[in-house]
C-alpha cells in the first residue's frame, strides 16, 4: 500500500505541478513573466484539497500504525 502511494504521489506531483503552473501562467496571466502569481495560486488552490485528503485519510493512517 505504501508503494501505491508513493508511486501515486510521483506521478501526479510530476506530473501535473509544473504542467499546472504552466498553464496558469499562460492562460489565466497571459505572461511567461508571472511564474510566481502561477505558482502562488497552483499552491492556494492545491493546499486545501492535499489538507482535505490527509484529513479523511487520518484515520486509515493511525490505524494501519497501530497494528
Amino acid at each position: 500500500m505504501a508503494g501505491f502511494f508513493v508511486l501515486s504521489t510521483n506521478l501526479i506531483g510530476l506530473a501535473l505541478g509544473p504542467t499546472s503552473v504552466a498553464l496558469a501562467s499562460d492562460y489565466i496571466f497571459e505572461s511567461t513573466q508571472a511564474v510566481g502569481s502561477s505558482l502562488a495560486l497552483v499552491g492556494a488552490t492545491v493546499l486545501p484539497m492535499a489538507v482535505l485528503l490527509l484529513w479523511r485519510g487520518l484515520s486509515a493512517i493511525s490505524s494501519e500504525a497501530e497494528s
